[in-house]
């Protein structure tokens, strides 16, 4: 019975709280993929400019300094990787 109640208020809290779940989902994909780059993983081109504006977002709604800085952080990791993309494709 209390396992039905618990996933009773996990289910109505997802339903009313849309924002809450976007939040959380734009931070992990931003920190997610700069994750994988800190680790020499690879990630394609547009998964890096959707982590980019889903860093965007995440900073956007971030409440509290340490998600601004876990953010942040992530943010200079994709900006770098992507300058360092197109550094790579320019012409000589």
């Amino acid at each position: 019975m209390p396992r039905m109640v618990t996933l009773f208020i996990v289910i109505l809290v997802l339903l009313t709280c849309p924002k809450l779940v976007a939040a959380d989902n734009n931070l992990l994909v931003c920190v997610g993929t700069a994750t994988k780059l800190e680790g020499r993983g690879k990630v394609g081109d547009k998964d890096l400019i959707a982590a980019h504006q889903a860093c965007m977002r995440a900073k956007a709604r971030a409440r509290d300094a340490a998600t601004r800085t876990k953010v942040g952080v992530a943010t200079t990791i994709l900006v770098d990787e992507y300058r360092r993309r197109a550094g790579s494709r320019r012409p000589h």
